[in-house]
């Protein structure tokens, strides 16, 4: 009956909230200690071990990879000087090469030019060789046709062959 009597006093409002009640403290602070401590003993020895393990393993990951990326790093930077001086020496090369190419296309370029000189100078007193042999023979030539001419008017005008004085003094 005193169960009944127990529900009829909780149903009417009458009895006090079980972990209010100071009876019950001593029950009460024995389970509390032994469920927080074995969620000590689960966190202790399972749960925190394994978070600090991850935690160590990220830490590692992250400065092998920062230490990685360190040295890419220095790599790349040793082989953008390494391309820098190699685009450089390149360069330097070409100009060399260019300006000794510019040298002697100048000097191959005045060699001919002096040629063509010497040649065209060649020609040219070749040719006015040439032109005052042509002149004196057509000088001559005209000369002899014009002795002849005079000769053959003279004889038809007098009458009789001229003679040489008279042909030289009319060819003068």
């Amino acid at each position: 009956m005193t169960v009944s009597t127990h529900g009829a006093e909780t149903a009417a409002g009458g009895g006090s909230f079980p972990p209010f009640d100071a009876s019950l403290f001593s029950h009460q602070i024995f389970w509390f200690a032994i469920a927080f401590g074995a969620l000590y003993l689960v966190l202790a020895l399972v749960i925190l071990p394994r978070i600090g393990a991850t935690l160590g393993q990220r830490k590692s990951t992250i400065e092998d990879d920062l230490k990685k990326a360190a040295e890419e790093t220095e790599a790349a930077q040793s082989a953008k000087q390494s391309a820098e001086q190699a685009q450089t020496e390149a360069r330097n090369t070409a100009r060399a090469t260019l300006e000794v190419m510019r040298k002697t296309i100048l000097d191959e370029n005045t060699k001919a030019q002096s040629a063509a000189a010497e040649q065209s100078a060649a020609s040219m007193h070749a040719a006015e060789a040439q032109i005052a042999a042509q002149k004196s023979a057509a000088k001559a030539a005209i000369s002899a046709e014009v002795s002849s001419i005079a000769s053959e008017i003279y004889s038809a005008l007098i009458g009789k062959a001229p003679t040489a004085a008279i042909i030289k003094m009319g060819a003068n």
